[in-house]
């Protein structure tokens, strides 16, 4: 009763524990895909890569990276599909915080990103995202990637190394269910092969259980508190050590406690002496296993250092095979193996005791059989081993389909590419350092299991041709032609330069020069403008009064043409007969007092419009009146005419004609007299529109003065000059006036001797006609005279005030020019002696380039 009461307690503490541990679980499939990934010694070179990406920075630190795939089952992607897919892109990028991604890189980024991130058939497009370690775990963030990268249109795909590790792990997880099951049965076919009894494995395989159960929830327990060794291999190494070493245990101590059946003990005796000596052989060999199993604790590899959880299994199943199993012995017995009845010792097996004799005694035949069994196997090993964990993956699981569509499309290690980091305690952007990361590259890519390997010398994968020095030199090469020929022409041009200094500096020697002598021209100028100003004054008024008794010699001639006409119809009546004579005398009487009342309106005007005249003015006036009086003369003869004979009548006629050239050429010169005298008059010259244009320069009161005074010298000198010339020409014309009105005088006497002569009609007829003539010339000449005088007085006016406003510039431009060309003086020497050494440098660069 006592041994029965201590294996009760047994009983009582073992479900109590297993209670414990099982309520004490942790989340298991948690557990092992946090620790699903396997880690390395730290001084293993995978490990010190791992650290330096881990402060790579650039978005990428503390991250892992995750691929997003978008395929096109059948045929390439349209534009719409590109356009879908790259709303997706956006949606990504808008909420990059939100899904935990640090970075990301797609195929528009560059040309370089293109290139690799977009399949050759252009059916597929990858874009890679850089995830924080800390902002969710990898299976959620695959479930949330999943949901959010989904685009009509095209099958997607997340998958990358964290997310296959975890596809593995869960994985592993559905392997370790099927593995239980699987040893579970075997196990029980096995014991009820051994024992012929369904009791044995249903016992053995409880006591197996709850020491795996126990251990399990200890070592998980561990791992979440103090982070014990742990992968996802754990769990199936325990499965299989403890069930393994678990079920022999049982084996051998049921076999010993069935033999002791055979001999006639009791129950409890037979459990004891099964403990004593079977638990004893058990206890040595479950010690050695828990020793190697502990010692993988040293190990730095993680899956070999978490195998360590096995030792802590193997120590809970000997406690519960050495005090759990006991109670069941002592309480069911011979039960225990029922059905059967008979026992006979310990269990023999016919099989193995003809297996162990024959290759006792013949082992020659058992050594050749077991050569041909294994040669098979050793001569179609070849020592493959993959170490990839996505072959343990269903391949319809999304990650691993996506995986699959990478390799298909892309190169195999495209979706799991290495990388080298180099680091150096120097900085490597310099062309030493990358020169040799470059050799490097092509070294990786001249080995032929690499199908493709970059490097920032080759971002694309291809070399950048502009970065090496054999296409540079083409172009050095072509540039220092290019720098020689530019020299050469440099030099030439400098020497040309040069030439053109030293003739700049004599020229602004020369304008200096002349610019004084042009501003002491602009001081007489200025001098003789205001002399000139005083002069012209005078003679505009005079002019005016000339050009006004111009205008009344031509109405006068206007009168004296309505007179001719008069006279001209007397002399047809005449012409028809004697008593029509008396009729035309009076009319021509008439158009004499008419003419002679215009001659002495001129005289008068030109009494009182040009007393200020040249004496060759009161010549005119005097050929005037002598033309006045010749006319009174005619007019008297006219009252008193007779018929003139032939002669006499041939006389007249001359005498008319001579009369008619004269005051035709007397209207004429009076007319070229008036537009002179007009011209002459415009020469006013105003100083204060010079000195108001002077201002409007910028000049203050004193500039302007002291400018005006330079300019009127000239001008008045100008104008000078031009009132000499006119007034020798009015000179010239009134001469010529004066001679015609002598010769009009002349043609007026021989008129009036020949009316005193007039002895018939014809005479008078011819005299009359000539009149006439004359006096339509003289009114023609007048209205050209009037004509031509306005016409000059305009355009001398016009011309005046371009003088005028070029007097004004004129005046501010010379002092300009005259402190410019000083300065300019000053510079170009300066000039000429720096392009000499320019031109010397020149010669040297030249030189230089062509050695």
């Amino acid at each position: 009763m006592k041994l029965l009461k201590n294996h009760l307690g047994a009983l009582i503490a073992w479900i109590a524990i297993l209670l414990i541990a099982v309520f004490s679980l942790p989340n298991v499939d948690a557990l092992t895909r946090q620790h699903s990934e396997i880690s390395l010694p730290k001084d293993v070179q995978s490990s010190i890569a791992t650290n330096i990406e881990s402060k790579w920075g650039h978005g990428q630190d503390n991250t892992y990276v995750v691929g997003v795939v978008f395929n096109k089952k059948h045929g390439k992607l349209t534009s719409s599909d590109k356009e879908k897919i790259d709303d997706t892109i956006r949606f990504l990028k808008d909420n990059k915080k939100k899904l935990g991604i640090k970075s990301m890189m797609t195929p528009n980024d560059n040309y370089a990103t293109k290139a690799q991130l977009i399949s050759k058939d252009k059916t597929t497009e990858i874009v890679q995202l850089n995830i924080a370690n800390d902002h969710s775990t990898v299976s959620n963030v695959n479930k949330t990637l999943t949901k959010a990268v989904k685009t009509p249109g095209v099958r997607t795909y997340v998958t990358g190394v964290r997310i296959l590790e975890d596809d593995f792990s869960a994985s592993v997880q559905e392997g370790i269910k099927k593995t239980e099951l699987i040893t579970i049965f075997f196990i029980f076919i096995v014991l009820v092969i051994v024992f012929k009894s369904p009791i044995v494995p249903i016992i053995s395989l409880l006591t197996v259980g709850v020491s795996f159960i126990t251990s399990f929830s200890i070592v998980t327990n561990l791992v979440e508190k103090f982070n014990f060794p742990f992968s996802n291999f754990t769990q199936v190494f325990m499965v299989i050590v403890l069930f393994g070493i678990g079920t022999d245990y049982n084996i051998l101590l049921y076999d010993k406690f069935k033999e002791n059946l055979s001999k006639g003990m009791s129950n409890h005796e037979a459990t004891n002496d099964a403990l004593r000596k079977a638990g004893k052989t058990i206890l040595y060999s479950g010690s050695s296993i828990l020793i190697g199993f502990s010692a993988l604790g040293l190990a730095n590899f993680s899956i070999y250092r978490s195998a360590v959880g096995v030792a802590v299994g193997v120590a809970v199943l000997l406690v519960v095979l050495l005090t759990l199993n006991p109670f069941f012995m002592a309480v069911l017995g011979k039960k225990l193996f029922w059905p059967v009845k008979k026992f006979e010792g310990e269990s023999n097996s016919k099989l193995w005791h003809a297996l162990s004799k024959g290759s006792l005694t013949h082992p020659i035949i058992y050594l050749v059989v077991m050569a041909v069994a294994v040669l098979p196997f050793a001569l179609f090993y070849s020592n493959n081993l993959n170490y990839d964990d996505a072959d343990e993956i269903s391949n319809s699981t999304p990650s691993k389909a996506g995986l699959l569509v990478l390799q298909d499309h892309f190169s195999i290690g495209t979706p799991e590419y290495s990388t080298l980091y180099i680091q150096s305690k120097d900085k490597l952007d310099n062309e030493k350092s990358l020169k040799e990361i470059d050799q490097i590259v092509k070294k990786i890519q001249a080995d032929p299991d690499v199908k493709f390997a970059s490097s920032v010398t080759e971002p694309n994968g291809k070399s950048i041709k502009r970065l090496y020095v054999d296409n540079q030199l083409g172009t050095v090469n072509s540039g220092v032609n290019t720098a020689r020929n530019g020299l050469g022409t440099l030099s030439n041009g400098s020497k040309q330069i040069t030439n053109g200094a030293v003739q700049l500096q004599n020229g602004a020697n020369q304008l200096s020069n002349g610019t004084g002598r042009l501003q002491a021209g602009a001081n007489q100028l200025a001098s003789g403008t205001t002399r000139l100003q005083n002069g012209a004054e005078a003679l505009r008024s005079g002019t005016m009064r000339l050009a006004t008794g111009a205008g009344r010699l031509e109405s006068g001639t206007l009168n004296l043409q309505q007179g001719a006409v008069q006279l001209e119809n007397g002399t047809i009546k005449l012409a028809n007969g004697a008593a029509s004579l008396q009729s035309g005398t009076q009319s021509l009487q008439a158009g004499t007092d008419q003419l002679a009342n215009g001659l002495n309106q001129l005289n008068s005007q030109l009494n009182q419009k040009i007393p200020a005249s040249s004496k060759k003015i009161e010549k005119m006036k005097g050929s005037l009146e002598l033309l006045q009086s010749k006319l009174s003369d005619l007019n008297n003869v006219v009252q008193g005419i007779t018929l003139p004979s032939s002669n006499t009548i041939a006389e007249s006629k001359q005498a008319a004609n001579d009369l008619d050239s004269s005051l035709n050429h007397a209207v004429s010169t009076i007319s070229q007299l008036s537009g002179q005298s007009a011209q002459a008059g415009n020469l006013n010259v105003d100083t204060s529109t010079y000195l108001a244009a002077l201002k409007a320069q910028g000049l203050s009161d004193e500039d302007a003065q002291k400018a005006l005074k330079t300019i009127l010298p000239l001008v008045e000198k100008q104008a000078q000059e031009q009132v000499q010339t006119q007034t020798k020409q009015q000179k010239d014309a009134i001469t010529s006036i004066a001679g015609d009105l002598h010769n009009a005088a002349v043609a007026g006497g021989k008129i009036k001797a020949a009316s005193k002569a007039l002895d018939n009609i014809e005479q008078m007829q011819g005299l009359l006609v000539e009149l006439k003539s004359a006096t339509s010339g003289l009114s023609g000449a007048s209205a050209q005279m009037s004509q031509s005088t306005n016409s000059q007085i305009d355009e001398l006016t016009s011309q005046l005030n371009q003088i005028q406003t070029a007097v004004s510039a004129s005046a501010n431009g010379a002092s300009q020019i005259n402190s410019g060309a000083a300065r300019l003086n000053s510079g170009a020497g300066q000039l000429a002696s720096g392009l000499q050494a320019g031109v010397a440098g020149s010669s040297q660069l030249a030189n230089g380039a062509g050695q």
